[in-house]
């Protein structure tokens, strides 16, 4: 259990842990843009770790429409179940691979 005056005490989870994230964009052309990010989630006390990392890419056809892809990477280490946003993981140390294409317009 986590000391009682921690922060994962007081949210009522079981570790404390850390999120560490780190990107870069990279403005290849005017029209272009090259994203890279990676991630890891270490649970303090346990071997529970997350390690990921995304690709990204963009290119602006007009003023205010862009196509896009991005690829990414999340590897779940132990017990630990971390995943993309607005997907569920049942199984521990899992793995996941994401890739997206698609386009953005401003209205």
């Amino acid at each position: 259990m986590p000391p009682s005056h921690s922060l994962a005490a007081a949210l009522g989870t079981a570790h404390a842990y850390n999120v560490t994230e780190v990107g870069a964009t990279i403005q290849a052309t005017s029209f272009d843009a090259i994203q890279i990010a990676g991630i890891q989630r270490n649970i303090h006390g346990v071997s529970d770790e997350t390690l990921g990392g995304e690709l990204g890419y963009d290119h602006q056809i007009s003023k205010r429409t862009i196509l896009y892809a991005r690829a990414g990477y999340l590897k779940n280490h132990g017990q630990a179940m971390m995943s993309w946003p607005g997907i569920s993981v049942t199984t521990p140390h899992s793995s996941q691979t994401l890739a997206v294409l698609g386009i953005s317009h401003l209205f």
